[in-house]
């Protein structure tokens, strides 16, 4: 058994679009995940937290982190140790600095956590302590400035942040701004500089959300929530070098609002996935070996409403999606030889926002 951990939203949120969302969550679920037949089973009650719509784990797997999605003055980012079952244990929380976090980032060394934070349009630094705890945050970088869309970019949104190949720099995608930023990081001081010449200007009003880096850290992926479309860049000595721009939907869809949300590779990088909330679908591309280039093969349908979140379990024969809106998980089993998906089964979920295996 594999242990999956379900981040929800519990509380009120202002989401990016104006709404108010109440999500029906207790805080962070635990499930044991068979790899064998692909099925779910309960693990203890929800630990009890706010909003936890990003959940991220230390590089040795013996702490969990969690956003907890709040207001300026009440967001926060928690550090949990997980017990012998698996059980998130609490230890300690740091406010952001800012409204919404909503992704976070760790190095493999454990030394930094990085949070973006939504609506405050900024990046936090933490230390992590020798016991997972998170110290007092050393750096706080605030964007400035908006977009072309009045509504969605009338000022910053940090939606993600991601370590570079060799990790002495964080790419940071600002979704208000339509930029994809590269800071170098000081891990001694626990501080960010933006490396001169090396962030990059998306299309105006695409709205960069979520960056995945392939396997081998030659190409970076981002999905571009405004203009329902990926843009893929070759990573050279920690620059971004535009290599293409495709669709998030098939040539012809008619769903009138679609948002792309999170992107991951398969672990040989030979396919790239991406959750399409409002077209509610799977979208599996291939990626070619030495360009990158990226072609569509196949939109899996999820049959539950806006998957935000999904991950790929280790065997790589399952993909299991949150479908926030529908307050339910799709599992589907993959095949590993031509990356494509088949619908398994759904496991109702309370307001599935994000959703890792260990």
């Amino acid at each position: 058994m594999q242990k999956m951990y379900i981040g929800t939203y519990s509380a009120p949120i202002l989401m990016g679009t104006g709404e108010i969302y109440q999500g029906n969550g207790k805080g962070i679920y635990c499930l044991n995940f068979s790899p064998e037949n692909g099925t779910l089973l309960p693990s203890g009650s929800p630990v009890p937290a706010d909003n936890t719509s990003f959940l991220c784990f230390s590089p040795d797997r013996r702490f969990l982190y969690a956003v907890n999605e709040l207001s300026e003055n009440d967001s926060a980012v928690s550090a949990f140790s997980l017990d012998a079952a698996g059980v998130p244990v609490y230890i300690n929380k740091r406010l952001t600095g800012g409204a919404s976090p909503c992704h976070l980032a760790v190095d493999s060394r454990s030394r930094l956590l990085f949070a973006a934070n939504y609506g405050g349009g900024s990046i936090c630094v933490f230390p992590i302590c020798r016991d997972g705890s998170l110290g007092e945050i050393s750096d706080l970088i605030v964007h400035s400035g908006h977009g072309t869309d009045p509504m969605r970019q009338e000022s910053p949104h940090v939606h993600s942040v991601l370590l570079s190949p060799d990790e002495t720099c964080l790419f940071c995608a600002d979704l208000g701004l339509d930029k994809i930023f590269v800071y170098e990081i000081d891990y001694t001081s626990g501080t960010l500089a933006e490396r001169p010449g090396a962030s990059v200007i998306c299309s105006a009003g695409s709205g960069p959300r979520s960056l995945t880096l392939s396997p081998d850290g030659r190409f970076l992926c981002v999905t571009e929530e405004l203009s329902n479309s990926l843009s893929l860049y070759a990573v050279i000595e920690n620059h971004l070098s535009f290599v293409q721009r495709i669709p998030a939907l098939p040539e012809g869809s008619r769903v009138p609002v679609n948002y792309p949300a999170e992107a991951a590779y398969s672990r040989d990088g030979r396919f790239l996935y991406v959750s399409n909330r409002g077209h509610n679908s799977i979208a599996v591309y291939a990626a070619a070996p030495d360009t990158g280039v990226l072609t569509p093969i196949q939109w899996s349908p999820t049959c539950g409403e806006t998957p935000r979140s999904f991950t790929l379990d280790a065997s790589g024969k399952w993909l299991i999606a949150a479908n926030q809106d529908s307050g339910s998980l799709s599992i589907f089993r993959r095949n590993p030889d031509d990356g494509c998906l088949q619908f398994a089964r759904t496991v109702m979920q309370p307001t599935p926002v994000c959703v890792r295996i260990r």
